[in-house]
């Protein structure tokens, strides 16, 4: 029986973060926490002696406001942008999902098992060239006065 599974990345002007994945049934707190001891802290450090102030960016999303993901940014120190309930998704990490599944798609033949299209994926991300990274981070400042101009509706990003 094949097992569903949860995938991470990440980006910034510096490029994107290993893409990373586990199985739904492994979801269990130990399993989550050794997932950011060993991947994200490491990479958000770095950013962070890159870019000192840099902020991290998620969405509101239960996953990302659950008590121990809070207190793990905090007990590391790590910055979140504040995001408002009820807000447009802005978060330029859409674009490189949509991105990857175009790029997927694109393959000949298309992958047929899970391992395979786990392949696909990561081999896809590690691909995404760092201009269209940087392309949608940048637009950021665009996209934050997008909303504030039609005050809180729909806009084209």
């Amino acid at each position: 029986m094949e097992v569903a599974r949860s995938w991470f990345g990440a980006a910034s002007r510096g490029g994107a973060s290993d893409l990373l994945s586990w199985s739904k049934e492994h979801s269990t707190k130990p399993a989550t926490s050794l997932l950011w001891r060993s991947t994200w802290s490491p990479y958000l450090k770095q950013l962070e002696e890159e870019h000192p102030g840099i902020m991290f960016q998620e969405d509101n999303a239960p996953c990302h406001t659950s008590g121990p993901a809070t207190q793990w940014r905090q007990e590391h120190g790590i910055n979140r942008m504040p995001w408002p309930s009820q807000s447009p998704d802005l978060n330029p990490i859409e674009h490189l999902w949509d991105h990857l599944n175009r790029q997927v798609r694109k393959r000949n033949p298309l992958p047929s098992s899970l391992p395979a299209l786990a392949a696909a994926l990561k081999e896809e991300w590690a691909a995404i060239p760092l201009e269209v990274v940087r392309k949608h981070i940048s637009s950021m400042p665009d996209r934050v006065a997008a909303v504030i101009k039609a005050k809180g509706r729909h806009t084209s990003y």
